[in-house]
C-alpha cells in the first residue's frame, strides 16, 4: 500500500508540474515586484526628437520580442508652458502617438503608467516635443512585460 500511495503522490505533483509547465508558454503578463530602469532614462534632459526606437533589451534587460510593457514615464519640461511638451511612444515609427505624457509648466512633474505595444523585436518608438535644447527631462521605468 505505501508503494501505491506514492506512486499516487508523484503521480498528482507531476500533473501540476505539467500544468505549471503549460501554462507558462502560454503568452502572459509578467509583472515585477521592482521596476527596470535604464541609464539613458533615467531623468535625463532631451530636446526635440521626430521618431526614434528603443531597444528595451539592451537598454531595460527585457526579454527580446515582448508585445507590450507596461511602462512608467515621469516627464517635467524647464521652460513649457502646461500641456505643450510631451513624450510619447507606441510600436512603431508612425504609431509612436499610442501613450502620451504631456509636460506640466514650469518644471511640474507629471506621470503616466500605461501598457503600450511594442513592435516586432520587442521594442519601443518614442517621440519627444520639447521647448528647446535639452529642456525636457524623461523618466522611464518598466513594471511588467507581456510575453
Amino acid at each position: 500500500m505505501d508503494i501505491l500511495n506514492g506512486l499516487i503522490f508523484d503521480i498528482a505533483a507531476l500533473k501540476k508540474r505539467l500544468a505549471r509547465l503549460e501554462t507558462q508558454a502560454q503568452p502572459r503578463w509578467v509583472y515585477l515586484a521592482a521596476p527596470l530602469g535604464a541609464d539613458a532614462w533615467n531623468g535625463d534632459s532631451y530636446s526635440d526628437v521626430a521618431s526614434a526606437s528603443i531597444d528595451l533589451s539592451a537598454e531595460f534587460s527585457v526579454p527580446a520580442y515582448i508585445k507590450a510593457v507596461l511602462i512608467q514615464v515621469a516627464v517635467r519640461d524647464s521652460g513649457a508652458a502646461e500641456n505643450t511638451n510631451y513624450f510619447r511612444c507606441g510600436a512603431s515609427a508612425t504609431y509612436n502617438y499610442e501613450n502620451t505624457c504631456h509636460a506640466g509648466g514650469s518644471d511640474v512633474w507629471r506621470y503616466y503608467l500605461s501598457p503600450v505595444q511594442c513592435d516586432a523585436n520587442g521594442d519601443l518608438w518614442y517621440a519627444i516635443e520639447a521647448s528647446g535644447t535639452s529642456t525636457l527631462e524623461i523618466v522611464l521605468r518598466i513594471w511588467g512585460y507581456y510575453i
